[in-house]
């Protein structure tokens, strides 16, 4: 479909523009034909793309067209430049005008002009292409569901096989265990028959009331399936039935939520990093803080033995001083006595000498007297205690003569 300006003259005109197209195209050198070539070329690509979605159109338009020509009124009809009639709604019906109650045919070379000059207008190019651009999205958008059901299926089908996998894998283990190492004879190197029918009859048990079990479930779920058909039939009832436009609306908020809960995550994502550094941060901090902590008790410790250091010094700076005082009072009386003290005589000294030693010796001679004394003492004292001594013998001896003269008397 090319533009209109392009086949609007006559053909005798398009005979003379051929040649005068001819005598250009022998005055150009290669390149400059390869590059018309190359830009007819796309020209003809897009053509033939335009081509391809006015046929598919035109396919889908064809069996309402024919059903309805017969109704289709002479207001819905253009006439073309080579006065046949075109349908604006998709289909073109060249018809024979009347002249004087008789019609007449078109020549053939005429027809051919008119189909040359018929060409659609950019409206009509839009509308066609936006329908199909509007098929494409619903083809698209059917095929992104069945998609995505046949994903959940096959996601469906991976679980159970999974789950089928390791319910195979503990049947396998619990087999192992309890038939073939647990049933097997050391002395004839077999499994005992009984283990296996033992295990297979418990395995068909547990396979019965899982049976049941999935029954009740299947009609748990078959009720309620049925009591939510009657509330979707009175809800469908009530006019309160969702419609495809509803789960569109659906999806886009779904979308949009999500778009939200991806903005979340990552949000929550760079808030997690930034605890991370926060509680990097303040753990180093926190060893900071023991660190001073200590230091600062070591300081008190420090600074109390420091306190009491110095109340010690204190103490023993005011005694100091008391005695200080003191010293200096006797030093003050000293120094007096040594301002009023007067050097004595020689002849004082010499008699004071004298007088000394005639001390020291009677001192020596009084205590010669007294250790003669002692001895003389020590003399008195022996013959003190023997007279005692005689003096207790005697009086015993008479006290027995006594004694005896009274008892010789008594006879």
């Amino acid at each position: 479909m090319a533009s209109i300006d392009r086949f609007d003259t006559h053909s005798v005109s398009q005979e003379s523009t051929s040649d005068h197209h001819n005598q250009r195209l022998e005055d150009l050198t290669d390149e400059q034909i390869q590059i018309k070539l190359d830009g007819l070329l796309r020209t003809t690509q897009m053509l033939t793309i335009e081509n391809e979605i006015l046929e598919k159109y035109h396919k889908k338009i064809e069996p309402f067209y024919l059903a309805t020509i017969a109704g289709t009124s002479s207001s819905s009809l253009t006439t073309t430049p080579s006065g046949s009639m075109y349908d604006l709604s998709g289909g073109q019906q060249p018809q024979q005008q009347p002249t004087g109650g008789r019609y007449r045919k078109r020549s053939k070379s005429r027809s051919i002009q008119g189909d040359f000059r018929m060409r659609l207008t950019a409206d009509q190019k839009c509308e066609i292409a936006s329908k199909e651009i509007e098929e494409l999205k619903e083809d698209s958008r059917k095929a992104n569901e069945e998609s995505e059901k046949n994903l959940d299926s096959y996601k469906a089908i991976l679980e159970e096989a999974d789950i089928r996998i390791n319910e195979i894998k503990i049947e396998m283990h619990e087999f192992e265990r309890n038939v073939l190492k647990a049933g097997y004879n050391p002395m004839n190197k077999k499994i005992a028959a009984e283990k296996l029918i033992k295990y297979f009859e418990d395995r068909m048990k547990e396979r019965d009331t899982l049976v049941d079990k999935l029954k009740l479930k299947n009609e748990s779920m078959r009720k309620r399936k049925q009591k939510l058909k009657a509330e979707l039939k009175e809800k469908e009832e009530m006019g309160e039935v969702l419609h495809e436009v509803d789960f569109r609306q659906l999806k886009i908020e779904n979308k949009q939520y999500m778009a939200k809960i991806d903005e979340k995550n990552t949000e929550m994502i760079k808030l997690k990093k930034m605890v991370g550094v926060v509680t990097q941060a303040l753990n180093f901090k926190k060893k900071q803080l023991g660190l001073c902590l200590k230091e600062y008790d070591s300081l008190v410790n420090d600074i109390k033995s420091r306190e009491k250091l110095l109340k010690n010094i204190e103490t023993e700076t005011n005694t100091v001083e008391k005695e200080h005082f003191k010293e200096e009072s006797k030093n003050k009386k000293l120094r007096g006595q040594l301002e009023n003290y007067k050097v004595p005589e020689v002849s004082d000294y010499v008699n004071a000498e004298d007088y000394l030693y005639n001390l020291q010796k009677e001192l020596k001679v009084w205590e010669r007297k007294v250790e003669i004394a002692e001895m003389a003492l020590k003399i008195n004292k022996q013959s003190w205690q023997q007279i005692r001594s005689n003096i207790n013998e005697n009086s015993s001896f008479g006290r027995k003569q006594f004694n005896n003269t009274l008892s010789g008397s008594a006879y």
